[in-house]
């Protein structure tokens, strides 16, 4: 059973996708080690994380009670950068689905790839407001609506982040299923 919903990248010949999943996991790996790099300079991964996560002015200003002003620099240029992040990996995720969708060809599990690519993308815009709701509360502004926003998009993001390894690692599964000798 073929997807009806087709995604941009159903287009890609395989050769050129699994070029692209290779250069994309790359350049993924290298931006998210230099936000990493950079984050761990400042406040760290898990109080950008408890940040983002805190969903009440109240709890954002008593994380941020603890930051120095570098700090918060520091963080202001992770919002920025991150959006590259977003769509290295957001990207490069979907053509992991569309790759898996091929491995299931021709079963039912293969239309879950492109519906899956195009969620990807809609990670991938939620980044923006994440982004842009951290970024404003580290430059001052904790009122509502800013801790709440970067939640649901935290949130949201995850879950399709999740739907998508789910999927790529079942294409693995299956093909690793497929490349064995037959008795």
């Amino acid at each position: 059973m073929v997807s009806a919903v087709r995604h941009p990248f159903d287009r890609t010949p395989p050769a050129a996708l699994r070029k692209a999943l290779a250069w994309g996991a790359g350049v993924s790996l290298v931006l998210g080690f230099v936000l990493l790099q950079v984050l761990e300079r400042g406040p760290g991964l898990g109080q950008l994380a408890a940040l983002v996560l805190a969903g009440t002015p109240e709890a954002a200003r008593v994380i941020l009670s603890g930051w120095t002003p570098a700090d918060r620099l520091r963080v202001a240029f992770v919002a920025g950068f991150d959006l590259a992040f977003g769509v290295a990996w957001t990207n490069t995720l979907g053509l992991g689905c569309i790759w898996a969708a091929r491995r299931f060809a021709p079963t039912r599990p293969a239309s879950l790839g492109a519906p899956i690519a195009w969620l990807l993308w809609i990670a991938m815009l939620l980044d923006v407001p994440e982004n842009g709701a951290y970024l404003r509360m580290v430059l001052g502004s904790v009122d509502r609506p800013w801790p709440a926003v970067a939640l649901f998009a935290v949130y949201a993001r995850t879950l399709i982040f999740f739907a998508g390894c789910g999927y790529v690692l079942a294409g693995l599964v299956r093909a690793g299923y497929e490349a064995r000798p037959s008795r």
